[in-house]
């Protein structure tokens, strides 16, 4: 917005004429005004992961899992957009699986999974069955948090960090939302490979407490278990194996 004052000059009534006039209050004064639209174009922010706080500490086959909260997602950009922009956040695991209660989304949920690696998939999987050790999520921010508000570890059976490591891997993309560079843009992008795609990405470790496992006698290998009264031989019985997987 511009606005011109002439503080009277070149008037026989403004005071103190014909001095010029630097007083843009005086009566003779007259104004012009203009108004010039300014676009700004959007140009990409990158979007943030935050994990402070997140809980990081479950015991060897808990039932209940570990609740990984609060983990939230976040974009700038989406304030300034008409749309509710959508990210994409992968998701992965080593040891275990992750569920999230996606039930309790609305309906018309904008989350959906792709790239799915279910944790039973390398032969080893949680007590808790049907858990994905990696996925990739596309949504709103606004359902993404929502879901990540209920997503849930489980570690393998009878897995725990005693000699091993395991963490949660997160990688978020913003698929260009929001950047007039953006191909097809203002439409909100679904493509995490466009070139004005801009990324953030964390690394949470966990532990998983050992707890005792019950040792085991194995006496499978056994074929032979008869012998003859005084047999100078004797039976053997060499193959008898003890185990107990906390050795491990």
């Amino acid at each position: 917005h511009i606005t011109l004052n002439d503080m009277g000059n070149t008037d026989y009534q403004t005071p103190g004429w014909p001095a010029v006039s630097v007083d843009p209050n005086v009566p003779t004064v007259l104004i012009d005004t203009a108004d010039i639209p300014i676009i700004v174009n959007p140009k990409n922010d990158a979007p943030v992961i935050q994990t402070t706080g997140v809980a990081d500490e479950v015991d060897e086959d808990d039932p209940a899992g570990l609740l990984l909260a609060p983990i939230v997602v976040s974009d700038l950009d989406d304030i300034h957009d008409p749309n509710d922009i959508q990210l994409q956040l992968k998701l992965a695991v080593d040891h275990g699986g992750l569920a999230a209660d996606l039930a309790t989304l609305a309906p018309n949920t904008s989350v959906a999974l792709s790239d799915i690696v279910m944790a039973s998939d390398d032969g080893t999987e949680p007590l808790v069955a049907g858990t994905i050790q990696s996925v990739t999520v596309t949504g709103t921010i606004a359902d993404l948090n929502a879901a990540l508000a209920t997503l849930t570890y489980y570690g393998d059976h009878n897995f725990n960090t005693g000699t091993l490591t395991e963490e949660l891997r997160l990688e978020l993309n913003d698929m260009g939302n929001t950047d007039i560079l953006t191909a097809g843009h203002p439409a909100v992008s679904m493509d995490p490979a466009v070139p004005t795609a801009m990324t953030d990405s964390d690394v949470v470790p966990l532990t998983v407490w050992w707890k005792n496992d019950a040792p085991e006698i194995e006496t499978s290998g056994i074929v032979e278990t008869t012998v003859d009264e005084d047999d100078p031989a004797g039976l053997s019985l060499a193959s008898i194996v003890l185990d107990d997987l906390d050795d491990i």
